[in-house]
């Protein structure tokens, strides 16, 4: 993994787990979610125009029907998000989330892609599992059935990452599909699949407006340069390295959720950040 492809992902890492931090604190739901996610395809507009205008790339249906599949994923994932920060704590859906992803998006490249990732590559995926499974608390989160949903949610979205991954290495690796075109025809998909269960709650949407809108925006500029940044990364670099490297952002996920949020057992969740760190540190030099 090259430095300049690891330095993508860690950037991407440090805004993704911000705007985690920032959707835990509002947990809107699906008015909410609609919101940012429209923030993003204004924001993201001029930019996919002038990818189109200017690098000789339109839509069609190949890139169409790629970002449609990546939005369902999307959508998928940010409803799922929300209601597993309704139902737990961040350091604990949120690792599960981001640790689900990579295991089933390396198995998914190396079975679909063809990737061939090398043992030290493969011993830096097992770290960061393993960190990340540290840091939830293993099968002791499925003992208390109150607690259940939670992690549950957290599996569920985790498995829509994996989806969401797969198709954009398809997309801007394979493909080669402009990054901010093809992020752009996601985001407005996904706002399209987003407004059904949002315009059901009118008075949810206002609240929303009225009260978070500000977080929204903040949102949705982070996850969107988040995601660009990654799908950049993914345009030269195998998804089986991306996906575990992408989870640096649990490390500073688990700070915020300890530190800022104050949730409990720091040791044990900072302890499994160092173990992620360390397989972090074994895909860098594989």
């Amino acid at each position: 993994m090259t430095l300049f492809s690891l330095s993508l992902v860690v950037t991407a890492a440090f805004l993704h787990a911000g705007w985690n931090l920032v959707a835990k604190r509002v947990a809107g739901g699906a008015a909410f979610a609609w919101l940012f996610s429209l923030f993003a395809s204004l924001l993201l507009f001029p930019f996919a125009l002038y990818a189109s205008r200017g690098g000789g790339c339109r839509f069609g249906t190949p890139l169409v029907l790629l970002a449609a599949a990546s939005a369902a994923f999307e959508a998928g994932y940010y409803i799922l998000l929300q209601k597993g920060y309704r139902a737990g704590d961040l350091s604990v859906v949120y690792p599960l989330a981001r640790g689900t992803g990579p295991l089933l998006s390396t198995l998914l490249a190396i079975a679909l892609l063809g990737e061939e990732p090398t043992l030290l590559n493969q011993a830096g995926t097992g770290l960061v599992i393993a960190g990340i499974l540290w840091i939830a608390g293993g099968a002791s989160l499925f003992r208390d059935s109150r607690s259940r949903a939670a992690p549950l949610l957290g599996i569920a979205t985790g498995a829509c990452i994996a989806g969401y991954s797969l198709v954009d290495r398809v997309a801007v690796g394979l493909r080669s599909f402009p990054p901010v075109l093809f992020f752009f025809a996601i985001i407005a998909f996904q706002t399209v699949l987003l407004s059904p269960p949002a315009l059901r709650d009118p008075e949810g949407i206002l609240f929303q407006w009225e009260r978070n809108r500000r977080p929204a925006f903040f949102i949705a500029l982070m996850s969107a340069s988040a995601y660009l940044a990654v799908l950049y990364a993914l345009s030269f670099t195998p998804l089986s390295l991306v996906a575990p490297a992408r989870e640096v952002s649990v490390v500073i996920g688990t700070y915020l959720g300890t530190s800022v949020l104050g949730e409990g057992d720091r040791k044990r969740r900072m302890t499994g950040s160092a173990i992620i760190l360390a397989g972090i540190a074994l895909l860098a030099a594989g």
